[in-house]
């Protein structure tokens, strides 16, 4: 097992965020959703933890009890948004297990999991945590941010080492970039995925 580094979780995190499936294309809207949120994957799948108050103030009751999470709207894909609103199944009615399927169809490595368990479901969590605390979050705000009791929870989740089964592809094979080394982006600012 070779260890993840956080920009490496980071690339691959943004890469299953945009790339496809053909069997299961909503399956995209999930994992844009885990990797802008970093939900735990079921609080997204149950749809009656989410309260719509408007386009600026959509809250979550996470489990395990943690204090209630506020999103807007664009922090959300326009699927799950449409689930809110109208308290229907997101991802068209998919099951966990269908969408962590697609995951392991489109994941570039063989496996991804911390020392002693897979990371496949939490790699988004892990992930958000980290490019928090390496932007400039405190350990305290990241808490806050999660409706975590305490900061140790923050801590855990940074310091966990994640690793890596496979050779991660070059990150310029996920991305389309131009001549000089630049991504290239689309007008809402998604980096272009080759394909």
């Amino acid at each position: 097992m070779v260890p993840v580094s956080n920009e490496e979780l980071e690339a691959l995190c943004n890469y299953l965020s945009t790339a496809s499936y053909i069997y299961y294309p909503i399956a995209t809207s999930f994992f844009y959703d885990l990797y802008k949120t970093g939900c735990r994957p079921n609080e997204l799948l149950e749809i009656e933890r989410w309260s719509y108050i408007d386009a600026s103030h959509i809250e979550l009751a996470p489990l395990k009890g943690n204090l209630t999470r506020s999103f807007t709207a664009a922090d959300l894909s326009e699927n799950l948004v449409f689930s809110i609103v109208n308290q229907v199944a997101p991802y068209q009615g998919l099951t966990l297990r269908q969408l962590t399927s697609v995951m392991k169809k489109i994941l570039p490595l063989i496996k991804i999991q911390t020392i002693d368990k897979s990371a496949i479901d939490y790699m988004f969590r892990y992930n958000k945590v980290k490019s928090l605390k390496d932007n400039g979050d405190t350990y305290t705000q990241i808490t806050e941010k999660f409706g975590w009791n305490n900061e140790a929870l923050a801590i855990g989740y940074y310091e966990r080492i994640i690793y890596r089964v496979g050779e991660l592809p070059p990150v310029e094979s996920y991305h389309i970039i131009d001549d000089s080394g630049d991504y290239l982006v689309d007008d809402e600012g998604n980096f272009l995925v080759s394909q």
